[in-house]
């Protein structure tokens, strides 16, 4: 579904379930995810969705994780530990080994292990 087709829903109230899964859900957040859900929930159009006490409930949220999110990588970059930085920024780079794999292969053999797994789960069927 796209923005567009999610504004043409009409406003969204947040129940307090909402708001504790969304809490503890932006606590997982990277730097990277954290921009573009922030860039998300503030799109012009999508914002006309939510609940003026929602959205500031969310940004407010997403204000926290940033400064956890700066906190640690302050904390890794005076170490002068890049890789760590990075992982705060970009998040973990794949959690299985097969993932890991896929991210070392070369480009073209990258996209065929990614549709085997997603053939192996049963995504396509």
């Amino acid at each position: 579904m796209t923005i567009w087709e999610v504004a043409q829903l009409g406003k969204v109230k947040m129940t307090d379930e909402d708001r504790a899964y969304f809490k503890e859900g932006v606590k997982t957040l990277c730097g990277t995810e954290l921009i573009f859900a922030r860039n998300m929930i503030n799109d012009k159009d999508l914002r006309k969705q939510f609940d003026p006490e929602d959205l500031s409930f969310m940004n407010k949220e997403l204000g926290r994780q940033a400064g956890e999110i700066w906190k640690r990588l302050l904390r890794a970059l005076k170490k002068h530990d890049f890789a760590a930085a990075e992982e705060v920024i970009r998040g973990k780079r794949g959690g299985s080994s097969e993932e890991k794999e896929s991210m070392e292969a070369p480009e073209g053999e990258r996209g065929a292990a990614d549709i085997d797994r997603a053939t192996a789960a049963g995504i396509f069927e």
